[in-house]
This record gives C-alpha cells, structure tokens and sequence, in this order.
C-alpha cells in the first residue's frame, strides 16, 4: 500500500504530542496506535521505549498544522462536530488532576486543551478559505459519546459519515483535481 499512516500521541511527562509515522504494522505499531487511542481515566498511559503516552488529541486535537509542517500542501480534515462547535474547559479537570497528579505538563496540556482545538478549528476556517483543505464535518451533533460501545450506535455514526462523504465526493473529486471547494 502507497499510503502513509502517521499517528499523534501525547507524551505524559511532556504533555506535548509525539508524531510517529507506522511502517510496518506489526506489534510495535500496534502499541502506537493503542496508546493514540487510550484516553486519560478510561485507560492507562502506555509505554513504548521508556517512554509513557495517551490519546494525541490531548495535546494536538487536529494534527493539520503538523502535516503542513512536514509538506504536505493540500489536506482532507475530516472532524466529528458540527460548524458551530467550540470546545470548553474540561468538565471532568479537576478528577483529571487527582488522577494524573504526577504528571503536572499532562495536566497543563489538559487545562488549555480548548483553547488549542478552537484554534486549530480557526486555522483550519482559513486553509478552506484558501483552497488548501478540504472540510467534512456534520451539518449536526451526532448524539454519540467518546466511550460508546453499543454496535447499533457506532454502526449509526459509520453511516452517517459514509453517506456525508458519499454526498460531498464530487466536490471533493473537484477538489482534487483543480483546488476549488465548493462552500
């Protein structure tokens, strides 16, 4: 397969992402893309090297800057909140702080986490505005947790995401081929 898969973890003693590329996936990436997914209190930091990581998203939500960084020019985001979306403070911070008490820059990255992501969100407003991204989002909230393990429910959101994607293809495949995204 041509493509590249690159992943975003945190990195608990740092509080700052970690970007790895995955080359082979086989055990060792397997790891990388367990803790890329391991959320604070629902799972437990994993080790890989040394080192101790969690979910990307804590310390670098939407990655686009990252992949601009390392040259790529044009992107597809795809995100799972609606337009009108901006995150706020943690509810659940000061468990967080209780639980990962020792890991101070985790928590520092926790409390500002909003901040990051409505940023992220607005330079991302920009890169569309400039032809260089392509947004898919919902047009609303899709009444799902991050924690959801009921088939039915995850099948539902599949759906609706397949059936966004299927709606905007031909403008996506504009995109593509001559830049312009239609608003």
């Amino acid at each position: 397969n041509p493509m590249e898969f690159h992943l975003a973890v945190t990195d608990v003693t740092t509080g700052k992402p970690v970007y790895k590329k995955l080359l082979h996936g086989d055990e060792k990436d397997i790891e990388w893309m367990r803790a890329s997914s391991s959320m604070p209190l629902v799972s437990h930091p994993v080790s890989i090297d040394g080192a101790s990581y969690l979910d990307g998203g804590i310390s670098d939500s939407i990655p686009l800057e990252y992949f601009e960084s390392i040259g790529y020019e044009r992107n597809v985001v795809i995100l799972t909140q609606p337009s009108d979306f901006r995150k706020t403070k943690m509810p659940a911070l000061p468990l967080m702080k209780m639980a990962l008490r020792k890991y101070p820059e985790l928590i520092h990255a926790m409390e500002n986490r909003h901040l990051m992501y409505n940023r992220e969100l607005e330079h991302i407003k920009k890169q569309v505005s400039q032809g260089k991204v392509f947004l898919l989002q919902p047009e609303k909230d899709l009444g799902i947790s991050r924690t959801e393990r009921r088939p039915s429910e995850l099948k539902r959101v599949y759906d609706l995401g397949r059936a966004l994607a299927l709606k905007n293809l031909p403008n996506l495949l504009s995109w593509m081929n001559n830049g312009n995204q239609p608003t």
